[in-house]
């Protein structure tokens, strides 16, 4: 329902920017997008990025990385920027969802203005707080998506948008 109201409102606004919605306004766009369809996320993403094209200071595009990495996960593809960690349903192990080329995934993200990869913090109450240790994130942190995970994770992602 979200989505669909989002959709309704940027169809009014034609071209979100910071100019036009604010900077808050983009990133409730870029927040609820990636929760979103598939196809709700892949619209919002290239409408960003032609922002971005047209102008480099009109999206914050710090969040842009997370939205095309999910896009990228959702689409069976290894991601960029390593901002998608998933949690094993059966050993509580968290995991970095396999990536493109680790070795220079600092220096993409750098492009967007994000700090190098770091190991997830749990902020829920009474959890371990750093479930993998403190640090920057390793290459063995990474793990291929089950294909029970990915089902689960895409389930209603999936869907279209009418």
């Amino acid at each position: 329902m979200r989505a669909l109201r989002m959709q309704e409102i940027m169809l009014k606004i034609k071209a979100p920017s910071i100019e036009s919605i604010g900077t808050d306004g983009c990133e409730a766009i870029l927040l609820l997008a990636q929760h979103s369809y598939l196809s709700c996320m892949k619209e919002v993403l290239s409408i960003f990025l032609e922002q971005h094209a047209n102008n480099l200071d009109s999206v914050p595009i710090i969040h842009l990385p997370s939205l095309q990495d999910r896009i990228m996960v959702f689409e069976t593809r290894k991601q960029h920027y390593g901002t998608q960690w998933k949690q094993d349903p059966k050993s509580g192990q968290i995991y970095l969802i396999e990536m493109d080329d680790f070795n220079f995934v600092n220096d993409r993200r750098a492009i967007f203005g994000l700090k190098k990869i770091r190991r997830p913090v749990n902020l829920a109450k009474g959890a371990v707080k750093y479930p993998l240790g403190k640090g920057l994130a390793k290459e063995s942190d990474q793990k291929a998506l089950s294909a029970e995970a990915y089902k689960e994770m895409t389930r209603y992602a999936k869907c279209l948008v009418i």
